[in-house]
């Protein structure tokens, strides 16, 4: 059926980028069972079959935002003191407006250094200090390169 897809997109001569994202894959289900539905059509049905190949490819392109994909420590785990938090995006940050923040139970902010983007601009990391017992609370916002902002929370221990 990738061959279908990929051919239907060449004849419309539309360059769509194909990204194996959740979202991507259910556009690209939709269109193949469009494409079965109109393959033996007209030059009408292979029309149709063009204009809702363009939509489907929009539509995935605009829920394809980055994603939190892997947290470490990993939201609700109970863990020793951990060096630093670490987060895999399904797709690129713009370094400048991504961060990652941990708080204290009381609130305080507790990672004296700001957090980085690694070179393939999918993993965010913040340097922690040695952390007593207790309750922490990771925020992360992550900017994806096409501007679109991410963001969530999540809690861990320290035993």
């Amino acid at each position: 059926m990738r061959a279908v897809f990929t051919a239907a997109i060449r004849r419309s001569r539309v360059s769509v980028p194909l990204e194996y994202t959740e979202r991507s894959m259910i556009a690209q289900k939709g269109l193949q069972m469009s494409l079965i539905l109109f393959r033996n059509f007209s030059e009408q049905g292979l029309q149709y079959a063009r204009s809702i190949a363009i939509l489907l490819a929009l539509v995935a392109a605009v829920f394809g935002h980055t994603a939190a994909v892997s947290m470490t420590p990993a939201a609700d785990s109970t863990v020793s003191a951990p060096a630093n938090v670490t987060i895999k995006f399904s797709g690129a940050l713009e370094p400048k407006f991504s961060t990652i923040t941990v708080t204290n139970a009381e609130g305080h902010v507790v990672n004296k250094e700001a957090s980085a983007v690694g070179s393939d601009h999918k993993v965010m990391t913040v340097p922690l200090p040695s952390l007593p017992a207790g309750v922490y609370t990771v925020h992360w916002v992550g900017v994806s390169t096409d501007t679109h902002r991410s963001q969530g929370d999540y809690k861990f221990t320290v035993e």
